[in-house]
């Protein structure tokens, strides 16, 4: 009998957002109130997909699923390595969900991505070499085997592409259908021409090119777009029906379904989407037949009949599934991305050229120094190995190395791979892909050159800075401020050299901040910053080149607004430093210092406000209005007794801070402010780590943390904490089954305010 199969494949990936010279994230405000990007996408797709939801006709979570177990999917090498290193409890559910899927299937999810998202066939050949190759080295660290295939970014394809992967012995790749030129019959020479997209997506093809072959899985387009545009996940049981019916019932050959998308489609793109994929793969299509597999399993259970030629595109550049012109969105003004009939988009033509021509000059310094140093190209690949685990550093030159390295050489050679890296990232997908040269992305882009810039000038002796910005001045903007790309780079790009200036005046002002530390280190994945406030000292040590540079500074004001003086030894230029001009992230944490502290000061001011106010209950309970007026001294008398609890363990406040919650509920108070956010959110997880670790204890303490958390708008973990409840009751359930009536009633309701089947406490 034929069999029915599904694939679901998620492409997961994110622009790289590091500040190129702290090797880190900052905070971006537009991402509010998460600190970046990355992180908002995290608490909105990654993690909802990792333990998505499934639930019954009331609402209330029945089962969690992992998404990753049954969906075919990859994770873009930058965004793999900062989930793992941001949330490697989240990123281990990833990774486990792909053991898993091999265990039922005898073939994993999880496959590759080029490293640094780049349009493959656009690339000068060397740095489409990086590009897979990195991509490939650091999916087989991450994942403990090699990869069947990889996701080619926009699925930008040409032959010497094809090439490229069949060199690499990769199994398959996915396409979509208007990419195919012609199909044939395997062993028959007349082709048919399927250049509309009229051919059958049900089945695997073949790829034949002079260097051998590879196998080629196309998207069901039409039900591809439903998902993507039209929420089709909205509904289980409507997304099943629309797939089943795209099955033919006139053939005796097994078939596949196949949907591409982007990952973030799931939670991101279109809320709660994950709960409608987690019900669809798990219950709904097995529940009709229809087996979820992925491609590995496909390929090798369904034997290719046909062969296809892939579409040449203009003048052989190939073609990408996001462009009805070929390639052109990431290379001219092709009306792809357009805002509105009156932008250009002519920025892109110059934007790439600049980007080319820097890459001519990088890329020949770069193999002239490996070459005077290391044996072979392996070195180049195996850099992938450094990038996010510089503990590797000697272990990766020892294995390489022509004859031995001095100190000063080894801090070169490292230099000119941070030269590699970042020529490679200037030519990430996203800079060209929307309207504007000063949008995120392309300015993203820019300082990646810049930073590729700075390390060829160093070592060449060369100054091509103006060669380049005059190709940049050729790319017009569509804002009167900018004008053109060398506008936008001197306003947007440039002040960012200064990035470990302004990063180590922030760290003095927030050490000035916390009054009582005289030495402050800071200890990130790419970079360790060292503070001595008696000598009047920064430390700045950059992992990536193991290099260190060593900061003096005077303090002319040292309580707020601060005022720094900041001198790199052997420099002679002062920079000066404010509240006004250092990063957002130390303002921040500036902020939450210094009022924090301020406010607690203030502990027993607000405690005899609420008191003096309270000894009036019999007035205030016929009139509203005057509760209102001190709802900021009922939401600080409230942290202050939630800090007494959690730290200081004072559970004798439990009542107390039980009476305001009930005072907060009768008057519909507002809680909202960042201090309440802040003490809530500790005071809640200290209890659930207790509950992940099978003490079910206090739970009435917790039902008051969870009533005052839903009073406020900000609730961007309430996922992550109800898994946490689900996962603690599923996985003790002998532990309570024994518990006494009062705590299992404690745990019910717990269930009922996290909208989950309180059924599922025995």
């Amino acid at each position: 009998m034929a069999e029915r199969y599904v694939i679901f494949h998620g492409h997961f990936y994110q622009p790289p957002r590091n500040n190129p010279w702290l090797e880190d994230i900052l905070r971006q405000e537009s991402a509010a109130p998460y600190h970046d990007w990355n992180e908002r996408i995290f608490y909105e797709c990654y993690q909802p997909s990792s333990g998505a939801r499934v639930i019954n006709d009331s609402g209330y979570t029945v089962d969690i699923v992992n998404n990753f177990e049954y969906i075919s999917f990859n994770f873009g090498p930058t965004l793999a390595e900062w989930l793992e290193k941001k949330f490697p409890d989240i990123w281990k559910d990833i990774v486990d969900g792909d053991r898993k899927s091999k265990k039922r299937l005898g073939w994993a999810n999880a496959i590759a991505c080029a490293c640094s998202h780049t349009i493959l066939p656009l690339d000068i050949p060397f740095l489409a070499d990086v590009d897979i190759d990195w991509g490939l080295k650091v999916f087989e660290k991450t994942f403990g085997r090699r990869a069947d295939a990889m996701w080619l970014p926009e699925t930008a394809i040409n032959e010497a592409i094809v090439n490229k992967l069949i060199d690499r012995n990769l199994k398959f790749v996915y396409l979509v259908p208007s990419q195919i030129q012609s199909a044939n019959p395997i062993n028959v020479k007349t082709k048919m021409d399927v250049s509309s997209g009229n051919i059958d997506p049900r089945y695997p093809y073949r790829i034949k090119t002079s260097r051998g072959e590879i196998l080629a899985i196309l998207a069901h387009k039409k039900i591809s777009d439903e998902v993507a545009f039209e929420n089709l996940l909205a509904d289980s049981k409507t997304a099943a029906d629309r797939i089943e019916g795209a099955f033919s019932e006139k053939t005796h050959h097994d078939q596949i379904i196949t949907i591409l998308c982007d990952g973030e489609t799931f939670g991101h793109h279109q809320p709660f989407a994950e709960r409608g994929l987690a019900h669809l793969l798990k219950y709904e299509l097995p529940g009709r037949g229809i087996k979820v597999i992925n491609g590995s399993y496909a390929v090798e259970k369904i034997p290719a009949a046909w062969e296809i030629r892939i579409k040449d595109g203009r003048v052989g550049e190939g073609t990408s599934w996001s462009c009805a012109h070929g390639l052109g969105r990431w290379k001219e003004d092709c009306g792809c991305g357009k805002e509105n009939n009156n932008s250009t988009q002519a920025w892109r033509g110059p934007l790439r050229e600049a980007f080319e021509f820097l890459a001519g000059k990088t890329i020949p310094l770069f193999k002239k120094m490996i070459k005077n140093r290391f044996n072979g190209n392996e070195v180049i690949s195996d850099y992938a190995l450094v990038l996010n685990d510089f503990s590797l550093i000697d272990e990766f030159i020892s294995k390489h190395k022509k004859k031995e390295l001095n100190f000063d050489e080894k801090k070169e050679i490292l230099s000119v791979f941070e030269m590699l890296k970042y020529t490679l990232f200037s030519f990430t997908s996203c800079g060209w892909f929307w309207a504007e040269i000063s949008g995120i992305e392309p300015v993203e882009n820019m300082a990646f050159a810049l930073r590729a810039l700075e390390i060829y000038s160093r070592f060449s002796g060369e100054d091509i800075k103006e060669s380049f910005l005059k190709i940049l001045e050729t790319a017009p903007s569509n804002i009167d401020r900018y004008k053109n790309g060398r506008c936008v780079w001197e306003q947007l790009v440039e002040p960012q050299k200064d990035s470990i200036y302004t990063y180590i005046g922030g760290v003095i002002a927030e050490n000035l901040a916390s009054e009582s530390e005289k030495f402050k280190a800071i200890e990130k994945p790419n970079f360790r910053v060292f503070i001595n406030r008696d000598e009047a000292i920064a430390e700045f040590f950059a992992k990536t080149t193991e290099t260190k540079r060593v900061f003096r500074y005077k303090v002319s004001e040292p309580d707020f607004p601060f005022e720094i003086d900041l001198i790199e030894n052997g420099t002679s230029e002062k920079r000066h430093f404010t509240i006004d001009n250092i990063f957002g992230e130390a303002r921040y944490n500036i902020m939450v210092k210094f009022w924090i502290n301020r406010i607690f000061k203030l502990k027993d001011t607000y405690t005899n406000l609420l008191d003096n106010y309270l000894e009036f209950e019999n007035v205030y309970h016929c009139f509203c209005e005057p509760v209102k007026e001190i709802e900021p001294v009922i939401a600080k008398v409230l942290m202050f007794k939630l800090v007494e609890i959690t730290r200081f363990h004072r559970d004798s406040e439990i009542p107390a801070v039980k009476s305001l919650v009930e005072l907060v509920k009768e008057n519909k108070l507002n809680l909202d402010g960042f201090y309440t956010r802040r003490i809530l959110k500790e005071s809640i997880e200290r209890r659930l780590e207790k509950l992940r670790l099978g003490k079910f204890e206090k739970i009435d303490f917790l039902n008051i943390l969870f009533d005052i958390y839903f009073f406020l708008p900000d609730r961007k973990k309430e996922n992550l904490y109800h898994n946490t409840v689900f996962r603690a009751i599923i996985g003790n359930k002998t532990a309570v089954s024994k518990l006494n009536p009062e705590t299992k009633k404690q745990i019910r309701t717990l269930c009922y305010t996290l909208r989950i089947d309180p059924d599922i406490v025995e």
